[in-house]
């Protein structure tokens, strides 16, 4: 392989490596205190922006919203209010950018130096049910008890009012 197919196979790799970063952090960051879990888990987000610099994410926006409802979780465990609601509404801001991409069907074209070569194409996703499910599946989280504190919330309030509209 040569020319334009060498550079694109060389690009996949980085993209499979961010993929391979995911799988084994989820699997490790839970041997942190509870309450400093988000500090390895946004390793996730500092390498995804090594490879994707110019925030062309395609796919990984559904990794990143995984990431942020994990470090909500987190942070509810030990009630800090303010880093919850922020880790709520960054995860909720990137599945939605998930879904919307895969519902436009729309190609991203990289522009990030490692993957400028490569193309996102929603429509290759597979999905073996409904994509509103992730809205569900995100509603669901929010229902769980250690969410309870900030339940009352304005802004939590309007993240499960946006939810229900999905």
């Amino acid at each position: 392989v040569t020319g334009v197919e060498r550079i694109k196979a060389t690009q996949q790799i980085f993209g499979n490596l961010v993929e391979l970063f995911y799988s084994k952090l989820i699997t490790t960051y839970g041997r942190a205190e509870v309450g400093k879990r988000d500090i390895p888990l946004l390793k996730y987000k500092q390498f995804l922006d090594i490879v994707y610099e110019n925030g062309d994410y395609g796919f990984n926006h559904s990794r990143l919203s995984d990431i942020y409802m994990r470090c909500a979780k987190d942070q509810a465990q030990v009630m800090n209010k303010e880093k919850t609601l922020n880790y709520i509404k960054k995860s909720f801001i990137h599945i939605k950018e998930f879904v919307t991409m895969y519902t436009n069907k729309s190609v991203l074209k990289n522009t990030s130096f490692l993957v400028d070569r490569l193309e996102d194409d929603p429509s290759k996703w597979a999905f073996s049910n409904d994509i509103n499910e992730y809205y569900k599946e995100f509603l669901t989280d929010l229902q769980i008890e250690i969410f309870d504190f900030i339940r009352e919330d304005k802004e939590f309030k309007l993240i499960v009012e946006q939810l229900n509209k999905e």
